[in-house]
């Protein structure tokens, strides 16, 4: 993996817990809502409850790690869960959101690998 420096350590310790939060529960809730999508209108909407709640934490734990796309894309997504929408409608956006969420966290791991990352920025004149 060759040397990192102590921020380049630390975002990459913040993506993967960000990628475990995502995995562990996110996408949990998006299938749990994807196969409970005909119950009771009350099952759904606390499977909506929960997927808002866990989007919204990944939204604020993206925002202080600086990955604004990611952020912006959890929030979107909560906001949506957490909406009375048809449910057909809801659960294919969060299967496209839980995709792009996924493709988000994977550029910022390669971009924070990349050499490009170590680079120092110049700063603006």
């Amino acid at each position: 993996m060759g040397k990192h420096t102590e921020d380049r350590l630390r975002r990459i310790q913040q993506i993967q817990m960000l990628k475990r939060l995502l995995d562990q529960h996110v996408k949990q809730w998006v299938i749990e809502l994807d196969s409970q999508q005909r119950a009771k209108g009350e099952i759904v909407n606390q499977i909506c409850r929960s997927l808002a709640r866990e989007l919204g934490k990944l939204r604020v734990l993206a925002g202080d790690a600086n990955l604004v796309s990611v952020a912006d894309t959890a929030g979107s997504m909560a906001v949506l869960a957490a909406r009375q929408r048809a449910i057909d409608f809801k659960v294919r956006q969060m299967r496209e959101g839980f995709a792009e969420l996924t493709k988000l966290l994977d550029q910022a791991f390669d971009h924070t690998m990349s050499a490009e990352f170590a680079r120092p920025r110049k700063p603006a004149s």
